[in-house]
């Protein structure tokens, strides 16, 4: 199977920029109210992150997950060819709950963590079809990622596009089921959460 996403891709750091991406408006955000940490967890390694962070802060939590599962659970080819199909065709998956299905109104959260794996440099389809179906407009938004070495990659830039009018601050990435407790806790801190 060919690929197509192999290729060199030239990046320049933006001057003076502390990690986070704020809204148009300028508005900077800082968390407070409610936190509500959403994943998005294939293998199982974004969820110890999210459940790390969840007996960390407190805040609820919800798994967002495809209504037709993947075909694989664990890493494997067929699992990595199928992300990559969605990917190209910028899919948009059916859910198998929503957040409200399980009690939770996501209008009444402040923040809204979001934690994913980076896929192809990207987000997985099911959190671009959780994004894309609410209006997150005025919330903060605070990524975590878990990855093989990509670190973010585009996905910031991914989840601004589907929420334009939140602010974004740091996130943070670790590689696959690594977690440092300290450096968990310390971009909580850092981000206003404990």
């Amino acid at each position: 199977m060919p690929l197509y996403s192999i290729g060199m891709r030239l990046a320049r750091n933006a001057d003076s920029f502390d990690g986070a991406a704020v809204s148009a408006s300028g508005a900077a955000a800082v968390p407070e109210g409610r936190t509500l940490i959403v994943y998005f967890s294939q293998t199982g390694n974004t969820q110890g992150f999210a459940e790390i962070i969840q007996e960390m802060t407190g805040a609820d939590i919800f798994r967002i997950e495809r209504a037709e599962p993947y075909s694989s659970s664990g890493n494997s080819q067929t699992l990595y060819a199928e992300a990559l199909q969605e990917y190209r065709e910028n899919a948009y998956p059916e859910l198998r709950a929503c957040p409200e299905d399980e009690g939770i109104n996501v209008q009444d959260y402040d923040t809204i963590m979001i934690g994913y794996s980076n896929w192809w440099a990207s987000i997985p389809a099911p959190v671009r079809t959780f994004l894309s179906h609410y209006d997150l407009s005025g919330k903060t938004i605070i990524p975590f990622c878990s990855m093989g070495g990509g670190r973010f990659g585009q996905t910031i830039s991914a989840v601004a596009k589907l929420a334009p009018d939140s602010t974004i601050k740091q996130g943070l990435c670790v590689t696959y089921a690594s977690y440092d407790r300290d450096e968990i806790a310390q971009w909580l801190a850092d981000n206003s959460l404990i």
